[in-house]
Formats: structure tokens, sequence, C-alpha cells
């Protein structure tokens, strides 16, 4: 489901987003396989906390990479529940 719904253009996009802010040595952004969150993808998993924020859009990627600069956590309206 992840890779119909654009996680390749997610995952550009933070990469973007890490570099743009400063951020590409500090943080580290790898593809994965399923996080089983089907239905609520393009997911993304935040360690060490192993957070899972789902239904990733281009459009968050930029308040998610600041949230992880500013406040060290992304939204929160993101933040799928276990």
């Amino acid at each position: 489901h992840c890779k119909r719904r654009g996680a390749k253009k997610i995952l550009c996009r933070l990469a973007e987003e890490l570099q743009e802010h400063g951020l590409e040595k500090k943080i580290c952004l790898k593809k994965s396989e399923c996080l089983g969150k089907c239905g609520r993808g393009p997911a993304v998993q935040v360690l060490p906390t192993e957070e899972i924020y789902g239904l990733i859009k281009p459009d968050h990627c930029e308040e998610f990479v600041l949230g992880l600069k500013h406040k060290k956590r992304p939204p929160k309206k993101l933040l799928l529940k276990r």
C-alpha cells in the first residue's frame, strides 16, 4: 500500500528537508520494509522511540523534519497508536 501511495516521493522529500535544514548528518534516513500499517501508509518509524507516524503526505515532510529538529518529535497528529 505504501508504495502505491507515494512512499518513494515521501522518502525523497524527507531527504530534501533534512538537507535543507542541515540535518542530513544528524538524522539517518533509511528505506524499510513493511511496518505493518497497511491502510495508514506511507508510514515512518522514528528510532529509538519506535514511534510510527502514518498517512504521511509530501506536505507533511517539512513539519515532520522541523519537529525532529526543534521538539525532537514529529507532529502528534501523524502519530499512529500502537
